[in-house]
């Protein structure tokens, strides 16, 4: 039995692997089982396919097992696979990072040279979210206290009011950008000359 276990912050790329992986499969006649269910007895050529990890369980009745996490699998997850499964990690660019630690208008037009809009756009999103956090409250679950003490400094440029104004451009931004009215990058264009600039 095959055990693939995919992760990791990128999750456009991560998803992008695991749906690679399924079709894969299925080109090769497997049948597919999502979360488990469906475990079939009779066929000899089945995969199961996880989104949701909690749902797996080493007594499945079928040849492979594909697992997607969002995000960066705990240990305690990674521990519990038996040996010899395929682990697959996705990290974000660096270069993402040092555009989310000093957000220009030069340095946003860089970034969407080499990274899709979309993934930068929910960086921001998340970003904005997390000062937002540490502006209102300090104890972000699951943040090392450096991190937690660098979002503060950074937020410290911002009153609550105007990280609520920025997450509410996002917000309407990313509607019309799915309704066709906008394009992301102008969006961002103009959130960034009237708010960062």
């Amino acid at each position: 039995m095959n055990i693939y276990l995919i992760h990791g912050e990128d999750e456009l790329k991560a998803r992008s692997q695991f749906n690679l992986l399924i079709e894969n499969y299925r080109s090769r006649g497997y049948e597919v089982n999502r979360e488990g269910s469906g475990d079939s007895l009779f066929s000899e050529k089945t995969v199961s396919v996880f989104e949701n990890p909690k749902l797996y369980s080493k007594n499945l009745n079928t040849n492979d097992v594909i697992i997607l996490y969002d995000g960066n699998a705990p240990a305690t997850l990674i521990k519990s696979l038996p040996k010899g499964t395929k682990i697959e990690k996705f990290d974000l660019p660096k270069k993402l990072f040092a555009f989310l630690d000093n957000i220009t208008l030069s340095s946003f037009h860089d970034i969407i040279k080499t990274e899709p809009i979309e993934l930068v756009f929910a960086m921001l999103g998340r970003h904005f979210r997390d000062l937002y956090w540490v502006s209102v409250d300090t104890s972000i679950p699951g943040y090392q206290p450096w991190r937690v003490a660098k979002l503060k400094g950074q937020a410290s440029k911002f009153t609550i009011e105007k990280l609520k104004g920025i997450i509410e451009t996002l917000s309407e931004a990313d509607v019309k950008a799915k309704t066709g009215e906008v394009d992301l990058i102008t969006s961002l264009d103009l959130l960034l000359a009237k708010h960062l600039e």
